[in-house]
């Protein structure tokens, strides 16, 4: 699956109820002049922008974060600092299980920004089930104070819901 900019903004705009078509308009613009979600979004005179599935979801997460209260450029930093492939993996499983009752069993994404240390690097991502949410504050190394939760299944749900929505739309066009 790939979708133009403008399939994507209605996306993100139906995953993310209430949020402004300028702003998100806005920041996925910031987001194309930082080359993010991925070098694939070519972006500039002749240049189609072509979001790939991996780039959605990136785009969701940070819109997420965005939501959260971080910046676009310390969303970045998140990306950058962190490997896709675990990201991916508790994606997978949100997708497999974002219709099922089981919800102690709904993968969550944990961010732990550290939007203040000089460091971006430090950023710190992982992804559990929602049901191990309390075991993680009992750890020798707690999270620092400030963390962010994602519910990948939930997000999940609404980008198929999303997905399906825009597609239905563009085909009666």
């Amino acid at each position: 699956m790939e979708l133009g900019f403008s399939a994507t903004k209605a996306v993100i705009g139906q995953v993310f109820r209430g949020v402004g078509d300028n702003v998100i308009h806005a920041r996925m613009k910031t987001f194309q002049r930082e080359n993010f979600p991925s070098e694939a979004v070519r972006v500039g005179t002749g240049w189609r922008a072509a979001y790939s599935h991996d780039d959605l979801w990136r785009l969701l997460i940070a819109f997420a974060l965005l939501d959260a209260g971080m910046s676009p450029s310390t969303t970045m930093d998140v990306f950058a600092a962190n490997d896709w492939e675990p990201i991916k993996v508790g994606i997978d499983r949100a997708w497999e299980v974002r219709h099922s009752g089981a919800s102690e069993r709904r993968p969550v994404l944990i961010v732990a920004p550290r939007a203040l240390v000089e460091k971006r690097s430090s950023a710190r991502t992982e992804v559990v089930e929602i049901g191990e949410l309390q075991s993680l504050f009992g750890r020798k190394e707690p999270y620092a104070p400030n963390i962010v939760i994602i519910d990948l299944a939930r997000i999940a749900r609404r980008f198929e819901r999303a997905t399906k929505s825009v597609e239905s739309s563009s085909k009666s066009r």
